[in-house]
């Protein structure tokens, strides 16, 4: 039952900040041959394209299953993100609710009711802040394929302001994973489905 609580603490808190100090996670130096990924250079930004044979550690069961996206692919992608930002939030909000639906007996129900409308318009606010920002935030990319046989392209924006972490060149061959204030700070990781032309928080497609 404690462990049932906290999850729903962090549900209701998707973006706040957790914890104090920056982790970054980078690959092992003694791995095999590095992968090669395929760089683009937008207007405002970096695309790093990350190949099939690239191999995650996070996520691992739900990021096995890769494909190579193309160049094509990934500059569509690019030109959606904008259009379909705040679409995500709205289906995350909505996803979320019906998940606090099925749990009513864990939370003061009628507090949560009270405060449904206010929260959501300060995250769909929140969230109108940080649109205007992506064209400044490097993206790192890697296609996915569900267990439905849905196509998915899985971005993480990226916001370097100046070489932080020495991820500047990092950026480019290692998908960066990490935790603590820098990372929930600059960075946030959004889950296009192809096959629906649709966008969502990662972890959110099947809610």
């Amino acid at each position: 039952m404690k462990t049932l609580k906290i999850n729903i603490l962090l549900l209701l808190i998707p973006f706040s900040l957790i914890g104090q100090n920056v982790t970054v996670i980078h690959k092992d130096d003694n791995s095999s041959a590095p992968i090669k990924t395929k760089i683009l250079t937008m207007d405002n930004h970096l695309a790093v394209i990350f190949p099939k044979e690239y191999e995650p550690k996070f996520n691992v069961e739900y990021l096995k299953n890769r494909f190579t996206p193309d160049s094509l692919i990934i500059k569509h992608v690019d030109k959606k993100i904008e259009e379909l930002y705040i679409d995500a939030t709205k289906m995350y909000l909505k996803a979320e609710w019906k998940t606090l639906e099925q749990n009513k007996s864990y939370y003061d129900w009628d507090k949560l009711v009270e405060n449904k409308k206010e929260r959501e318009k300060k995250l769909i606010s929140a969230t109108s802040k940080k649109r205007k920002k992506l064209a400044k935030m490097d993206r790192q990319y890697l296609g996915l394929i569900n267990s439905k046989g849905e196509r998915i392209i899985l971005v993480q924006f990226i916001k370097l302001k100046k070489n932080d972490y020495n991820l500047r060149t990092s950026i480019k061959d290692e998908w960066i994973v990490g935790c603590g204030d820098w990372f929930e700070e600059n960075t946030e990781s959004y889950e296009y489905v192809i096959d629906r032309d649709k966008m969502y928080l990662f972890g959110w497609t099947e809610r």
